[in-house]
């Protein structure tokens, strides 16, 4: 019988001498993990280490999700979590153990997992034990999994199987069901060689006692050795849930009960006291065991860790944290303590202090319990990243007319600046490229490449022709991340890029190269999108400034795509589908660091493999139908393909224009500016605004540009309005 659990009591299980105590255990709680992907998380887990990886042939992640599962044997449930992760696409995920099941292992290691699939189906999901890597045939050593094609009674059935020994072993664990299933294993290691044995339980009678519980069989006779664990999910469009990974040396390690008693009847029950370093057989109900300002007993009603200071990890200790819904007080936040972004708006509890004035990213004014806290229509976290108040409702990025980096589609793209023409020879979905969007504004070139990058570390090779110069044939800057593999490579006529950024994305990172090719500079940037310190392969995020880029690049990676032009090599793209896409690659650089181009960009994107000598055929612009992947870059002239394999974007006039340093006198009555991306001989003039909707000249601001840079100062009259707007536009003013 199998029962969603009654109780959530701890976040990790940290056990006393007297209670089981699992060797290994992750619970995926939500008081260290954060709700999302789990690949590139390091959540501190007893007997884990590292960070979860995206493992051999999964490119997906699961996600961490807020409700956790649970199993009862009718009479007593398990003492788990409050979550769990969650497949929604394929993948496999896995994380290194601490200390490793070798061949000198010995005794008897128990183990369980929690696993509940949404429909049965002949697909493939599964827990799983490796040795020395990922990889499916080599290093894949046991598996509890349905899906797997022969080797039970049904395809949907689960089963046991180990692999590398001398038979095929396997046990039929049945046919799967919606149900949450709890299965537990014991390994008898042995150190004579071929003498390990194994017996398999699904969905146990008594947690309590194994004695009690009838296994559903066992395997003898071979050697087991591992040292990291995975979960997988491929094929079929159900989810699939999986939680409370255990290893112990006991059954009570990998079925810990949730025990009713409470023998000094202080209000907290044995288990909770046992688990949180308080005294069983004391009253230390009205106690603070890690003065936080919560009593153990307010721990034990709230869920939170009466030995942990701050459960969430929010820098907000737990007393604080009165989860009202209101900041009243530094003291009484209104935020969740099991919630480490009440708001859900990436922002961390405690870096939201209600201030009013944003400081910092790190002390941002804003309202923990207010996801836009200036009813704006951006998210605190947005503002914040994008570089907006996020306490002005009329500082945002759609009142300045910018682009949210993020790797959607905007509003303010216009019509796509080329569209694939052939569908993609590196697998749908995986490293496929629909369309290119470019928006420039106040000195920034906005592009955005729709479509998916594969999480493998494949190369994306966007090249840019942006001033006078460049290259007709390829010539890689040396130790640019093997990007010399394409010498010789010969560009279209009329494209001769001046600079080079190389993406890729794997092993929970995405990374940046940004390469001057007439300096023969290039600067490289790793794991651009953290969150809270952990990397992540999608998401937003700036690179530092570097001796190529002295502005920092904004970078935004959205991975959702799952339609476009499809994977059948070469046939022709359904550009409607194409142009359908709204997720991908964005990317906003400083037209400063692209030699500030006064006109015209080109830019030409192409697909690489890992080390920049396979191309794919995907090409913005695109390449005439029925092209196959190009192959080895340094044999390839596009001249030799119909059309040009590289797209225009027009700068415009204003487009380089930047006022910075704005400083005022109110003494005088006087605003002092510094005006970036002039070009020099021209015209240009300041216009005012105070509601960012109607727009008038200045008089006599009208200049003539000395150079590329000009300080200004005008007059402002303070005692009329204190919010006052300016902007500088090319030309003179109206009379």
């Amino acid at each position: 019988m199998n029962l969603a659990h009654p109780f959530s009591f701890c976040s990790v299980l940290i056990c006393s001498s007297v209670f089981a105590a699992p060797t290994v255990v992750d619970s995926f709680s939500t008081g260290i993990y954060h709700l999302g992907p789990l690949v590139g998380q390091a959540a501190p887990a007893t007997g884990f280490t590292g960070q979860w990886l995206a493992a051999y042939g999964g490119a997906g992640s699961p996600g961490v999700i807020a409700t956790g599962l649970g199993y009862s044997d009718g009479a007593n449930a398990m003492l788990v979590g409050e979550g769990a992760i969650e497949y929604g696409s394929d993948g496999r995920a896995g994380r290194l153990l601490a200390q490793p099941y070798t061949n000198l292992t010995s005794g008897s290691v128990y183990f369980s997992i929690l696993m509940k699939v949404n429909a049965v189906l002949p697909d493939y999901r599964g827990f799983e034990l490796h040795q020395g890597g990922f990889d499916d045939g080599s290093n894949r050593v046991l598996q509890i999994v349905t899906g797997e094609p022969g080797a039970g009674a049904t395809d949907s059935s689960y089963v046991l199987r180990l692999f590398n020994n001398t038979a095929d072993f396997v046990v039929d664990l049945g046919e799967s069901d919606t149900e949450v299933n709890l299965f537990v294993g014991r390994i008898d290691f042995a150190t004579l060689a071929g003498a390990d044995a194994l017996t398999i339980w699904r969905n146990p009678e008594d947690l309590k006692s194994e004695a009690n519980s009838t296994s559903d069989g066992g395997l003898s006779n071979f050697d087991l050795r591992f040292d990291r664990a995975s979960f997988a999910r491929f094929g079929g469009a159900d989810r699939l849930q999986f939680d409370e990974v255990r290893f112990g040396t006991s059954w009570s390690d990998v079925t810990t009960v949730i025990d009713p008693a409470d023998t000094d009847s202080d209000g907290i029950l044995d288990t909770y006291e046992n688990l949180n370093g308080l005294t069983v057989g004391v009253d230390d109900s009205q106690g603070d065991l890690d003065m936080d300002d919560s009593t153990n007993l307010e721990e034990f009603t709230r869920n939170t860790r009466a030995n942990v200071f701050d459960t969430d990890g929010d820098g907000i200790r737990d007393g604080w944290e009165d989860d009202g819904g209101s900041f009243v007080s530094a003291m009484e936040t209104g935020t969740d303590p099991l919630a480490f972004d009440t708001d859900g708006d990436g922002l961390r509890d405690g870096y939201e202090d209600n201030g009013g004035s944003f400081v910092s990213a790190t002390a941002t004014g804003t309202n923990p319990n207010i996801a836009d806290t200036d009813t704006d229509d951006e998210s605190d976290g947005v503002e914040v990243r994008e570089g907006t108040n996020p306490n002005l409702i009329s500082d945002s990025s759609a009142a300045r007319g910018l682009v949210i980096v993020d790797g959607v589609r905007d509003a303010l793209y216009p019509d796509a600046s080329s569209v694939q023409t052939i569908q993609t020879g590196f697998g749908d979905n995986s490293s496929e490229w629909n369309a290119a969007y470019a928006y420039v504004k106040d000195g920034f070139l906005n592009l955005l490449l729709t479509g998916n990058l594969q999480d493998n570390f494949n190369k994306l090779e966007i090249f840019i022709d942006s001033t006078d110069g460049g290259q007709a044939t390829f010539a890689g800057v040396a130790g640019n991340d093997g990007s010399e593999g394409m010498n010789g490579m010969i560009f279209d006529t009329g494209f001769t890029p001046d600079y080079h950024l190389i993406a890729r994305r794997g092993g929970a990172t995405f990374d940046l190269n940004f390469a001057d090719l007439n300096a023969g500079q290039f600067d490289a940037y790793s794991e651009i999108f953290k969150v809270d310190e952990i990397a992540v392969s999608e998401g937003s995020g700036n690179t530092p400034v570097g001796q190529v880029n002295v502005s920092a690049i904004r970078v935004g990676y959205n991975n959702s795509n799952l339609a476009g032009i499809g994977g059948d090599q070469g046939a022709l793209a359904d550009q409607a589908a194409a142009l359908a896409v709204t997720t991908g690659l964005e990317l906003k650089i400083s037209l400063a660091d692209l030699g500030n181009p006064p006109g015209e960009i080109r830019v030409m994107v192409l697909q690489n493999n890992q080390d920049h000598q396979f191309l794919s055929n995907q090409s913005l612009g695109g390449l005439p139908g029925t092209t196959q992947n190009l192959g080895t870059p340094s044999g390839i002239d596009f001249n030799n393909f119909a059309g040009d394999q590289f797209f225009s974007i027009t700068v415009g006039s204003n487009a380089g224009l930047v006022i910075s340093g704005g400083t005022s006198d109110r003494t005088n009555n006087e605003f002092q500016f510094r005006i970036k991306g002039l070009v020099s001989g021209r015209d240009y003039h300041l216009q005012f605004s105070i509601d960012l909707d109607d727009w008038n000249a200045v008089p006599g601001t009208d200049f003539n540009a000395p150079g590329e840079e000009l300080s200004l100062t005008v007059g402002a009259n303070f005692n009329v309005r204190k919010t006052q707007f300016f902007r500088v536009v090319e030309g003179v003013s109206a009379p």
